[in-house]
């Protein structure tokens, strides 16, 4: 076990979620007051992610450029915010999803973090699918749905990001 993880790691990984949850909410109104322009639901998503991990929504490039209208500079502008540069694969990531609206798939790594708070990135110590993350963000006090609800139309396929929003956003309702 590495030093500084919790006993049980389920608990730790809902943990950084409850907090993820909670400090999301900030990020989310940052975008929205910095951006002017009406936005798809992946293009906020993105956003909201680049804000997440940079804190630079409000001077990015990819802002001046969204609200004067240009969503291919915009999209462009992503690529600017690359330090370190192991950040690249993120970036690319985000860019791709404001542009296209395709979300990532695969696993969610989950990393190591010492006591003082270092993240280490040498390797992941476990991966969760969409279904696991999903679980684990749950909150205890909210019940798991024993049946599935029927919709009247069948919803589109949607990445694990956007699932992520939207129950945030749901949260947020609730709040």
């Amino acid at each position: 076990m590495q030093r500084g993880m919790p006993a049980d790691l389920d608990a730790g990984i809902c943990e950084a979620f409850r907090v993820f949850r909670s400090d999301l909410a900030r990020y989310e109104a940052a975008v929205l007051r910095a951006v002017k322009v009406p936005l798809e639901p992946h293009e906020f998503d993105a956003l909201v992610s680049f804000h997440y991990n940079t804190g630079g929504i409000a001077t990015a490039a990819l802002t001046r450029h969204l609200n004067v209208g240009n969503r291919a500079a915009a999209a462009a502008a992503f690529m600017g915010w690359l330090k370190p540069a192991a950040i690249r694969p993120r970036r690319e990531a985000e860019r791709d999803l404001f542009a296209t609206g395709r979300y990532p798939a695969g696993t969610i790594p989950v990393w190591s973090v010492d006591r003082s708070g270092r993240v280490d990135f040498s390797r992941p110590i476990r991966r969760l699918t969409e279904d696991e993350a999903l679980a684990l963000l749950r909150p205890a006090t909210m019940p798991v749905p024993t049946q599935p609800v029927p919709a009247a139309t069948p919803e589109p396929a949607i990445g694990w990001l956007a699932r992520l929003t939207s129950f945030f956003s749901t949260l947020n309702r609730r709040a």
